[in-house]
């Protein structure tokens, strides 16, 4: 996109978002009051905007934003790097990871905004060649917030080069400052008997196991 076409989008989302905060539109409303297409205005609320439909005028859904407190400059700034380090050091495709990233992303005011959530488009599509770290990824989460058993095949570097079955209670994850590589940690109760770091990308079928 071209540096004065961006402008004129960014311009055009900062006018929607005050319109719908204001009050519900429908898709033909906003394209009226914004001078676009129809389809640029549905664009604009259901990708860019994230309003949500609160009513109908008859078969044509009216969407709205709803008030949401303002990040300050720090917080939004805050929330921009974060995003930025998880676009760098993204895993692998999972789509409710990516999900994750637009709601953070549509809390950005207007210029990080829209980066932001074009970034994580540009993101999801490269990240679909890594699809199966991207489950992995989702199990891991699942196991550390449900605090179930994880098990899986692990090949460590400079090993036999045969990979090794690990048990796992996950005590937390860390995306590491050297090399942006998400990492799992937690107590092996198989093997190893100790407190373990494990590289998710090294990680092969990860189930859960056992009750949460």
């Amino acid at each position: 996109m071209a540096k004065g076409a961006s402008h004129k989008k960014a311009q055009r989302l900062l006018e929607a978002r005050e319109l719908l905060l204001a009050r519900p539109y429908t898709a033909q409303e906003l394209a009226r009051a914004l001078g676009v297409h129809k389809r640029t205005a549905l664009r604009y609320l259901l990708e860019d905007l994230g309003a949500i439909e609160t009513e109908r005028d008859g078969r044509s859904p009216r969407y709205q934003l709803l008030q949401s407190q303002e990040l300050s400059p720090v917080e939004a700034l805050v929330t921009h790097s974060a995003l930025r380090l998880l676009y760098h050091h993204t895993p692998g495709y999972e789509p409710t990871y990516f999900s994750a990233l637009n709601k953070l992303a549509r809390r950005l005011p207007m210029p990080a905004q829209e980066l932001a959530l074009k970034s994580t488009r540009d993101l999801q599509w490269r990240s679909l060649i890594h699809k199966d770290q991207g489950l992995a990824m989702a199990t891991v989460a699942e196991a550390w917030f449900r605090r179930q058993l994880l098990e899986f095949d692990y090949l460590k570097p400079g090993g036999s080069g045969r990979p090794r079955k690990n048990l796992l209670e996950v005590y937390f994850l860390e995306v590491s400052r050297t090399n942006l590589g998400m990492y799992v940690i937690g107590y092996e109760r198989g093997y190893h008997k100790a407190l373990r770091t494990y590289k998710l990308s090294r990680m092969r079928r990860v189930r859960l196991v056992g009750e949460p």
